[in-house]
């Protein structure tokens, strides 16, 4: 209720009272977030805003009550001019959604205490006022002398156990209060950790005089930071303070699991108002009312209800004394990092029954828990930035992340985070309403719901090895896996071992671990890099090498498929957009490729030759006005389309800086003046199309080529194993340099079929990047590269290992020694956030400390390789485009209703 004038018996329970203005309530309800007056967003109580009356007999259990940048605030009452008498707010299902909140005059009983006696209450709230004055049983009391003592407001008989945090005044039991108390103020018991950013912090409250309050317990343990210093203890600020029996006196945890602590301070804390029973159950006293113990205070069973009353299962816990030195709760720790923001988690499969949540940060004041049907299955401090669970993928979960003062939500939806299609050794999958189907092996029944390296999950939680139909497991269960798995995991040149996650990479390297925020991808022995900032789906991915093409493709979040390097062949009559998943290539000997449409409808192909290996066509009614949205998609670009200019650009220069043992060539090139074709994404083109009168046979290059492709290992059961036997964690497949050289005769019969066409395309394609590199004036010249390093070419050569002589002239490379490679590799990568291609150093990339990376472009001074139209690749990109094709695609629908009102008025005018 908002303002109210009676209340008695009221009970409020597992309930979210707040207003339109909080951002989380767009969350919640998916409606837009009203920006308040000054006036609006105010006045929230668990029972009601404000009342005209004393509440009676109520309680509020395990309820969130506040918003964003609201005042006046209370677990039971947000503004009292009447007092409050026999009232709880408590917590019992330990979750950091559950809270008091707000900006200013925050408290777990009353936010603004005007008049009246607030008495036999007692809380266990969370209290955070992101302004001021927040307190345990009261946030602000206005204290005016000419009232009569009936009216001006009091505490007695209350206790509180608790956090309480503010910008500035918190405090145990009031936040702050206008002038000096007045009247009887006794009978309290605090056992709180009090943390003020500001200089205004205090145990039991900011009072004008001093502490003035008789018959005090405080607990010894109780902790206070202020301005960002570390807790303070009671033990320790109150050490020097007076203690008498009718004064202020410090508890301790055994004294407070006993009787007398209570009952020896008054009558609120009579037994005909307290039940002491609990204490023997390690709960603090439960309240009563008439005699008999109220309601919703014992917390619930397992199944989520509510447990009978003097059932003693649940309360509010009697605070425990702390092992050694440490702190007993987290949240004082936490105020000393000066308000950095929360990790925010990201979500995704690493498995067919394996979930990852990937932070954007480690932050170990911080921690997630994760909860399923109202139940928290664990919780963990952020200490790394991944973690994996094993997961149903029906279940939905919300995940909590919180530093004790602040909280944020965030819901984990199964169905956004299924893979239905599948490419697995030499074998490819795509989800039907029957099963499985298998390009070779046919259909595989059942219910299944999502499909991950060579695995399949159904619906009711069924592991199921693809290849053969083995079920792995029965059912799948919910935990928190010990090991972390990555996205991909490989064994480079022998020496790296590469973990690849969602939004980075770890490289170890003898011994020591380097981290690059980039997804690092190795295929045929070679090493691609991929910006995750792009707006791209994080799996949606083909790279490849084949003869001197490397491939690099991916599904944009637009639905369209595009290439940053070499252009894929797509099948006669394919609709590159509306694409919702598409199928990587890392676990696969073959160069297939699978996608699946919005409509539902998959295609299959071969991505070297444009061979169209299977169908599934959804067949659909189709409005004119989906037609013609779905015509204007088939005209717009990729958001990504201007990256494969710009990666020829960049190309020419690593072509140049791999082959010359000499730098003073490298003043000269003006990598601005390389002419790319923009190939507005991936062309539609079909494998006639790859061939030009007069080119040459590529026959001796695929011969020589055709065992660098292989079949990768494949995951076998449960944990999966490498083709040499070493095992992986958690079924992770090891993609190794030995294993593709094991790929099976399928696999290399038709890569090698498919480069017998492709190497014409990549004679032309190199003629036609020679003819503009040629054009352009790359030649060896001037000597401006070592104004650029002030070092000589000498130097440069030497420190790349040395080229000889003969490469030198013809501008080939012969095997690098093992050990030390003659040149060094560049790898190009586009950087998002500038718009530019930049070329790194191989080894450096691999090895330097992130502070001392840097590309060669900076270390050369080169012209910068800027991409056309990059300013406007981000993730909203997509939005803005659509945006646009349905403000053309609302005047093509009103142009057709005025065309055919006319020919309706027409036809009528004829009759």
């Amino acid at each position: 209720m908002g303002n109210t004038s009676q209340m008695y018996r009221a009970y409020v329970l597992d309930s979210v009272i707040s207003t339109i203005f909080d951002p989380e309530y767009g969350e919640f309800t998916g409606n837009p977030v009203q920006v308040p007056s000054s006036s609006q967003n105010r006045y929230i109580g668990g029972i009601a805003g404000s009342t005209g009356i004393a509440p009676s007999s109520c309680g509020v259990a395990n309820c969130r009550v506040g918003a964003e940048g609201a005042d006046y605030v209370g677990g039971l009452i947000g503004n009292t001019t009447v007092g409050i008498a026999f009232g709880y707010y408590i917590e019992t299902d330990n979750s950091p959604f559950i809270k008091v909140y707000g900006r200013n005059h925050i408290g777990g009983i009353a936010g603004y205490h005007r008049m009246g006696d607030i008495y036999a209450c007692q809380s266990n709230a969370d209290v955070i006022a992101s302004g001021q004055n927040a307190g345990g049983i009261s946030g602000y009391m206005y204290i005016n002398h000419e009232l009569d003592g009936t009216k001006v407001p009091r505490l007695q008989g209350n206790y509180y156990v608790g956090n309480v945090s503010a910008g500035d005044y918190a405090g145990g039991i009031v936040g702050r209060a206008s002038d000096e108390l007045s009247g009887d103020n006794s009978r309290l018991i605090v056992a709180a950790n009090v943390t003020a950013n500001g200089s205004h912090g205090n145990i039991v409250g900011n009072l004008v005089g001093g502490t003035n309050f008789t018959y005090l317990r405080i607990y010894n343990n109780s902790l206070l930071s202020v301005g960002g210093a570390p807790g303070e203890k009671a033990s320790a600020i109150y050490a020097s303070h007076p203690q008498t029996t009718a004064g202020m006196m410090l508890v301790s945890t055994a004294q407070l699991k006993t009787a007398s602590t209570y009952t020896s301070i008054g009558s609120y804390f009579a037994t005909g108002n307290r039940n002491y029973t609990s204490l023997n159950y390690n709960y603090m006293p439960y309240l009563r009312f008439s005699g008999a113990t109220m309601p919703y205070q014992e917390g619930k069973d397992e199944n989520g209800n509510y447990n009978p009353v003097d059932s003693y299962l649940g309360g509010i816990p009697i605070p425990s004394e702390p092992e050694g030195d440490m702190m007993p709760m987290m949240m004082p720790l936490m105020a000393t990092m000066g308000g950095e923001e929360l990790p925010v988690p990201q979500f995704y499969a690493v498995g067919a029954d394996k979930l990852n949540i990937e932070f954007d940060g480690v932050n170990e004041y911080t921690a997630f828990s994760v909860w399923a049907n109202d139940t928290k299955l664990f919780e963990q401090t952020i200490g790394q930035r991944v973690y994996t669970l094993s997961y149903d993928y029906v279940t939905p979960l919300t995940v909590m992340v919180t530093d004790g003062i602040h909280s944020k939500q965030y819901l984990v939806e199964p169905e956004q985070l299924r893979r239905n299609v599948l490419t697995f050794n030499s074998d490819y999958y795509w989800i039907t309403d029957l099963g499985v189907q298998s390009g070779k092996a046919g259909l595989l029944a059942g219910q299944f719901i999502h499909l991950y390296a060579g695995q399949g999950l159904t619906a009711t939680g069924k592991l199921v090895d693809l290849t053969n139909g083995e079920v792995l497991k029965e059912k799948v269960e919910i935990t928190l896996c010990e090991e972390v798995q990555p996205l991909y995991s490989f064994t480079y040149e022998a020496n790296y071992r590469i973990k690849t996650y969602k939004n980075f990479s770890e490289i170890n390297h003898d011994g020591e671990t380097v981290t690059r925020d980039l997804q690092l991808l190795v295929k045929n022995g070679r090493l691609s890099a991929l910006d995750p900032s792009l707006p791209i789906v994080y799996d949606g991915v083909i790279v490849d090498t084949v003869g001197d093409a490397e491939y690099l493709t991916v599904l944009g979040t637009d639905g369209k498929l595009a290439d940053l390097k070499e252009r894929i062949v797509l099948p006669q009559d394919f609709k590159n957009y509306n694409i919702v998943q598409m199928s990587h290539n890392l676990r696969t000997s073959s160069p297939y490729l699978v996608v699946r449409y919005k409509n539902g409808s998959v295609v299959a192909f071969n991505y070297l030759t444009g061979e169209e290996l299977s169908t599934e066509k959804v067949q659909s009614d189709q409005s004119l006005i989906e037609y013609a949205k779905e015509f204007l998609q088939s005209k717009i670009d990729s958001v990504l389309a201007d990256l494969s200019d710009g990666y020829l650009k960049i190309t020419a220069l690593q072509k140049q800086l791999t082959v010359m043992p000499d730098a003073d060539p490298l003043a000269n090139l003006n990598t601005e003046r390389v002419d790319g074709e923009n190939t507005g994404g991936t062309t539609d083109r079909s494998k006639d199309d790859l061939s030009t009168p007069g080119e040459e046979s590529a026959e001796e290059t695929n011969e020589e080529t055709t065992d660098e492709t292989g079949e990768e290992t494949g995951e076998a059961g449960e944990e999966g194993t490498t083709e040499d036997g070493e095992e992986t964690a958690e079924g992770v497949e090891e993609v190794t340099n030995e294993d593709e050289d094991t790929a099976t005769e399928t696999g290399r019969t038709e890569e090698s079929a498919a480069r017998g066409e492709v190497n014409q395309k990549d004679e032309a394609d190199n003629a036609a990047k020679g003819e503009g590199a040629e054009s352009q004036g790359i030649k060896d010249q001037g000597s401006k590269a070592h104004d650029a390093e002030g070092d000589s070419a000498e130097h440069i050569a030497n420190e790349r290992g040395g080229v000889p002589e003969e490469e030198e002239q013809t501008g080939e490379l012969s095997s690098p020694a093992p050990a030390e490679p003659l040149v060094h590799r560049y790898i190009p990568v586009f950087d998002p956030k500038t718009g530019q291609y930049l070329l790194y150093d191989e080894k450096s990339l691999l090895e330097a400390p992130e502070e001392s990376l840097t590309s060669v472009n900076e270390r050369l001074k080169l012209e910068p390789v800027i991409v056309k139209g990059a300013k406007s690749i981000d993730q909203n990109q997509p939005g803005l485009l659509e945006d646009k094709g349905l403000i053309l695609l609302f005047l093509i629908s009103l142009a057709i209703l005025v065309l055919l009102f006319y020919l309706a008025q027409k036809k009528r005018i004829i009759k």
